[in-house]
């Protein structure tokens, strides 16, 4: 989809989420919670990513500190069974750090 590569080794991303290393922001768990995914479900749709599903990095400020996010959009079927088509962006830092995760805009 991009021509720049995720800044975050989407291995290292995935392993993490695998054992459980993830936070939720306020608006992605709100999201995911409207979508009816909780958790394991976030964990399971990240652990599903590839590089082809990679958009773009993007810096991300809050309270004047800087964050480099990394945004996918996939294709994926959630706990309904439905497929949908999501926008996933987190950072990186030992832990998944989810600062969104909702239906494509």
């Amino acid at each position: 989809m991009s021509l720049q590569a995720p800044h975050y080794p989407l291995r290292d991303v995935q392993a993490a989420a695998r054992t459980g290393s993830l936070v939720l922001r306020r608006a992605a768990e709100r999201d995911s919670a409207n979508l009816r995914y909780f958790g394991r479900d976030v964990a399971e749709c990240l652990l599903s990513l590839t590089e082809e599903n990679f958009l773009k990095t993007e810096t991300y400020t809050h309270n004047d500190r800087q964050t480099e996010c990394d945004v996918y959009l996939i294709n994926y079927e959630g706990p309904s069974g439905d497929v949908d088509e999501l926008y996933v962006k987190f950072s990186f830092n030992g832990w998944v750090v989810v600062h969104s995760f909702h239906l494509q805009r």
